[in-house]
């Protein structure tokens, strides 16, 4: 029996040494965890701020590009014709190739 009390003291010993072992591994890893999210918060702000400037850049040039268009089409009407038929020549040339090559 002393072999089988010995053993059991042995095991319950290891399953101590490992329960404190985890437990400490949890407790140096909230530190660690709780750090991570916050970069992650913060990284994921910056990123929204990024993406809430660019929609409004884009926006901005896009309407730059119609005020410019609208000016172009106003001022030189023959030059806006011109690139209105070469852009025209050149999809029915695209659409053309392609459907030729199927």
């Amino acid at each position: 029996m002393n072999g089988q009390k010995l053993a059991h003291e042995v095991i319950d010993a290891i399953n101590l040494e490992i329960s404190e072992t985890v437990e400490d591994l949890i407790r140096d890893s909230k530190p660690i965890i709780k750090e991570a999210k916050n970069q992650i918060t913060e990284l994921a702000n910056k990123s929204l701020c990024a993406i809430k400037q660019s929609e409004i850049l884009i926006r901005t040039r896009g309407h730059d590009i119609i005020d410019h268009a609208a000016d172009t089409i106003r001022h030189k009407p023959f030059k806006a014709m011109l690139i209105a038929a070469t852009l025209g020549a050149i999809t029915v040339g695209a659409v053309s190739l392609l459907t030729k090559q199927k």
